[in-house]
Parts: C-alpha cells; structure tokens; sequence
C-alpha cells in the first residue's frame, strides 16, 4: 500500500521567502561575514593589549555609515548589495563602543570615525569627483587621538558641503 507518495522529479522543495529577495543576505553570507570584522578587530586588541595598557595607546578604527538606520541609509545598502558588510559594520560599532568604555580602566583609548560618503582616489572613487580626502579623515584620527575624549567613542565625517 502506498499512502502519500509523490514521484521525487516533481517535487520541488519550497524555498524561504529571503529567497525572493536577493539583496538580503543568506545564512551562508552570514556564518562568517559579519562575524570577521569584529572577531578580527577583536583578535588584534587583544593580542596588542599588554603594549597598549603600557604605552596608554590609543585604538583607531573606520567605518562607513552603514550602522545607521534610517530609510535612505538602508535602501543605499540594499541599492549597492552589501546587507552583510552592513550588519558587520553595525557589529564593529558596537565593539568599539565596548572597548572604548572597557578599556578604560587600562587609560586605553578607543574610537571610531564613520565617513560618510566617498573618499577621493578610492576604489569606491574611480574618476576621483569626491571631495573628502585621506587627508580629511586621518585629521579626524589625529584630533580623537590628542584630545582622548572618554566621552567621544565615535565622529562621523561626511563629505564637505553636506
């Protein structure tokens, strides 16, 4: 007696409804990508720890505005395809937010520079029509490392005029 059989060429498993979207990220994207960023930021902190503590260092990191939340923020994630880098980004931050806070105690300073837009001479800028400059952002660098701020984890540099 056969109950309830289907022939296995006719069948068709029924995909996930992410499917239907391919800008959104699958699990295969995600078992390792947003985990790298941070687990990578983390790696090297530790491992510069005992240097860091010794010397009062000071812990520098970049990032794009992809953490953020607002409508046109996401729609420019889903236009360029990166939901993982964007949820890896949105991880980072966090890190660098425990860091600053947790590191303290150590007189290590940590913080993070989101720029926002285009940085000239980037791979992200071929014809080089963007204003802010290496130069820009490596200012902002220099100035979150000399004043030290606890109370200043995190500047955003966008591109000039905007």
């Amino acid at each position: 007696m056969q109950a309830n059989t289907r022939d296995a060429k006719q069948h068709k498993p029924a995909q996930s409804w992410l499917h239907q979207f391919p800008v959104l990220p699958t699990l295969f994207d995600l078992s390792g990508s947003h985990h790298m960023l941070p687990a990578g930021l983390l790696t090297a902190v530790q491992a510069a720890h005992e240097d860091l503590s010794a010397t009062k260092g000071t812990i520098l990191v970049t990032s794009s505005g992809f953490f953020e939340e607002s409508d046109s923020m996401v729609q420019t994630i889903l236009d360029w395809n990166a939901s993982s880098l964007a949820i890896a980004k949105t991880a980072q931050r966090k890190l660098v937010h425990l860091l600053s806070k947790g590191l303290a105690k150590d007189g290590i300073y940590a913080a993070q520079v989101n720029v926002y837009g285009l940085v000239k001479g980037t791979a992200w800028d071929p014809e080089s029509t963007s204003e802010l400059t290496a130069e820009d952002v490596a200012d902002v660098f220099w100035e979150l490392h000399e004043k030290r701020d606890p109370n200043v984890w995190y500047v955003i540099k966008k591109q000039p005029g905007t």
